[in-house]
């Protein structure tokens, strides 16, 4: 598969701060996507009040909510380390993209929010189309 395309699309929309809501949670989502080896329902269930930055590193964590071990959600870590390149960087988007330019009630899911109605849940068939338009 030939990701140049989606590469070039990115450098041509440039820096974060320019892009409008719908397009920096495209771009979040794929680069957590092809970052983390995660599926579309791994972005969906990313757990926003548990996921640390620490030292350029973005470590999420991914609750399974239906599956259960012991009775417990089933978690799952995953740690995406920073890149050179700024445009590409998905902690950078990811930081971007919680930051108090788009800010939500607390508690809110910044991954899981419709980027144009804000009260809406951003539903895991809206982010597959998300990440299969780039």
């Amino acid at each position: 598969m030939d990701i140049s395309p989606v590469i070039e699309y990115f450098r041509e929309i440039g820096d974060n701060e320019k892009l409008n809501i719908k397009s920096l949670t495209s771009k979040k989502c794929w680069l957590l996507a092809v970052c983390g080896f995660m599926r579309a329902r791994d972005v969906h269930r990313i757990d926003d009040a548990q996921t640390t930055k620490i030292d350029g590193t973005l470590k999420l964590v991914i609750v399974a909510l239906k599956d259960k071990r012991k009775a417990r959600p089933i978690i799952k870590p995953c740690e995406i380390s920073c890149q050179s390149d700024k445009l590409l960087c998905p902690v950078e988007a990811y930081r971007d993209r919680t930051t108090t330019k788009y800010t939500y009630p607390e508690g809110e899911s910044y991954l899981r929010k419709h980027s144009g109605k804000r009260r809406n849940p951003l539903r895991l068939n809206r982010r597959s189309s998300i990440l299969a338009k780039l």
